[in-house]
């Protein structure tokens, strides 16, 4: 997590221990930024994706249903009996998603799901990503 900066303690440590630096001939003013890893940023990223409402309270947008896009659905439905994508295209589309984005984010630390998203991305890579 973020750290508090003390800037009273960090200009005095610096004018003390580091007189003739930049810092220093600055005032002695320095900022220090914690770098976070790819995994810590996609866990904070799932927890604000965690903590959003459920449902849909966004403008309806459009997105490109392509021939792929369809005939996917259609097999989705028939090997999975599901009836989802009935009601709402735009709803059911919406929450996959979702769904998606949320397992790009756990991919980022864990090898087993990036290998299967790796070979999706293989398998569908035509035109854009």
């Amino acid at each position: 997590m973020s750290k508090v900066i003390d800037f009273n303690e960090l200009n005095t440590r610096i004018l003390n221990t580091q007189p003739d630096t930049p810092a220093s001939q600055l005032g002695g003013f320095a900022l220090s930024i914690e770098a976070k890893t790819p995994a810590q940023l996609a866990e904070e990223a799932l927890k604000e994706l965690k903590e959003l409402e459920p449902g849909n309270t966004n403008r309806r947008s459009t997105f490109s249903m392509t021939s792929h896009a369809k005939r996917s659905i259609e097999l989705v439905e028939a090997v999975t009996n599901t009836k989802r994508y009935k009601n709402s295209i735009f709803a059911a589309a919406g929450l996959d998603v979702e769904m998606m984005n949320r397992l790009r984010l756990k991919a980022v630390s864990n090898p087993v799901i990036q290998a299967i998203l790796d070979e999706l991305k293989a398998e569908t890579d035509r035109r854009d990503d």
